[in-house]
């Protein structure tokens, strides 16, 4: 189970990474060009070290700033409202005293955002820092980075091989099972063959001793009714043409058996020879059997039903004749 699920997770991968492969043209072409990335990205060291060096410090330096100056304001604006709704307005203040309080009011409020500036890009360098101590210590001690390579190769190796044999495991299996189908399949044409040649032997027989039997009533009729060769003459013929007709049957017969033997033969060695197309040879074999027993019955049938009228026209003769000599 772990073997097929893996093995279907592969091609769904492969398929992926296909598709994607064709969709990056597409996007490059329209895209601006990309910066270039190390090749460490996915390392998790590396890795922490880029997001540390992405991150922006935080803004709450400016934060303060703009808070602060906001209170400035409003409190220069508490402090000098009465100064400047006073009699006269800002013109009839002297100019020193518009600058003093013009500065109170700019100098703080730049000092601010000064600070919070410095304190901003302080903690900007301080990320900086931290990221060139850890590429220190990692640059220190080369070897930690080399075996977790090293362990990360060995792994992928050992799964690989685990593929691998599981692949061959499930192929020798199923290359044994296919064995002993295709040995089961031969016994059974090996032994539906022996049922039908013992079949055939026997009707062969049977027809032999008819032949032998109606060879005798022949030669008996021909002692025993001289006087009668001239009206059994026709009879005789009609005899001559059923023993030739059964000779031609048997001839047939024989003629199928061989062909039927040299086909079987034949199937069985490509059968052992051509183990994936042994369904096929077993199927198309069986049914040439079946139809040359249907075609030999049909035959059988047919002589049998042949002989059988000949009989009874032999018998009504030999009434006949019989009724003659009486008279």
């Amino acid at each position: 189970m772990a073997n097929n699920t893996i093995e279907t997770r592969r091609p769904d991968k492969r398929a992926a990474n296909t598709e994607a492969g064709r969709r990056e043209p597409r996007v490059r072409l329209e895209a601006d060009p990309v910066r270039g990335r190390p090749a460490n990205e996915n390392d998790p060291g590396s890795s922490m070290m880029l997001a540390k060096l992405r991150r922006q410090p935080s803004y709450a330096p400016y934060y303060a700033a703009f808070f602060l100056s906001l209170t400035w304001i409003a409190g220069w604006f508490f402090t000098f409202s009465s100064t400047l709704t006073a009699d006269g307005g800002v013109a009839s203040r002297g100019l020193p005293e518009i600058m003093r309080a013009l500065a109170l009011l700019a100098l703080p409020i730049g000092i601010g955002w000064v600070v919070a500036y410095f304190l901003w890009r302080a903690s900007q360098l301080r990320h900086v820092s931290e990221v060139l101590m850890q590429s220190a210590m990692r640059l220190i001690r080369p070897q930690d980075i080399a075996t977790e390579g090293i362990t990360t190769i060995a792994q992928a190796v050992r799964s690989e091989v685990d593929l691998l044999v599981g692949g061959v495991e499930h192929a020798v299996q199923r290359a044994t099972a296919l064995e002993e189908i295709v040995h089961k399949e031969i016994a059974a044409i090996e032994r539906a063959f022996g049922g039908n040649e013992d079949r055939i032997r026997g009707l062969v027989a049977g027809i032999e001793n008819q032949r032998t039997a109606l060879h005798q009533a022949g030669l008996i009729i021909n002692n025993d009714a001289n006087p009668l060769l001239t009206r059994l003459e026709a009879n005789t013929q009609n005899l001559d043409s059923i023993i030739g007709n059964a000779h031609a049957t048997l001839g047939r017969l024989e003629k199928g058996m061989r062909d039927t033997t040299v086909d079987l033969a034949r199937a069985i060695d490509e059968v052992a020879g051509r183990a994936a197309a042994a369904g096929e040879e077993i199927v198309g074999q069986t049914s040439q059997l079946e139809r040359t027993s249907s075609v030999m019955t049909g035959e059988m049938r047919d002589f049998s039903r042949h002989l059988a009228s000949q009989i009874e026209q032999l018998t009504q003769v030999t009434g006949t004749l019989g009724a003659e000599s009486t008279e």
